[in-house]
């Protein structure tokens, strides 16, 4: 580069730059802004069907009764309320990890703002989904040394001992909460 700085790309906002077809329906509109934005087949596949979860959820048990009633609402006539409520329902009531609630979150983000042009403001106070405690693939050699006292007798626990510094992570197995030994053939 000769040194010069050059000026910060300017960029419209997201709801500006392009527009889907009004007289498409909301799904085939969310498709076509993926396909402008070039996010990829798989990821529109996945947005698409968190959409469709959200506007099943969002539907109105109490409209569905009588022949013309749909119970059907549009995401434009939700709020965050329901978004919320969504959110929490995929983590406390469906059990769902971490990263599948951002993917639902990301989607229905996506939908709102670039789909629908709306602005949910915050609405962070969800249910978040907690990421599993992850238990460490070996053993220390603190842990090795209880492990073989506690679990191994006599002459056996030098051969054990060094079988287990030499292939940790093959022989251990992780429990609820610690590891422990599998029956070694010596």
């Amino acid at each position: 580069m000769d040194g010069r700085k050059r000026p910060a790309r300017q960029s419209a906002p997201a709801s500006a730059a392009f527009l889907p077809n009004p007289n498409l329906k909301l799904l085939d509109q969310c498709r076509e802004v993926l396909r402008f934005r070039h996010y990829s087949y798989r990821t529109e596949q996945t947005y698409v069907e968190w959409i469709q979860r959200y506007v099943r959820f969002c539907r109105n048990p109490a409209e569905t009764s009588g022949p013309a009633a749909t119970g059907w609402r549009h995401p434009r006539d939700c709020g965050p309320a329901e978004l919320k409520a969504f959110l929490s329902h995929l983590a406390l009531d469906r059990r769902v990890g971490a990263s599948t609630q951002n993917q639902a979150l990301n989607a229905l983000v996506f939908l709102y703002r670039q789909v629908l042009g709306a602005d949910l403001g915050d609405f962070s106070d969800f249910a978040r989904a907690r990421r599993p405690v992850r238990l460490p693939a070996v053993l220390t050699r603190e842990e090795c040394d209880r492990e073989v006292k506690g679990s191994v007798p006599g002459q056996s626990r030098i051969f054990a001992y060094f079988y287990l510094t030499t292939t940790l992570a093959r022989r251990t197995v992780a429990t609820s909460d610690r590891f422990r030994l599998q029956r070694m053939a010596l």
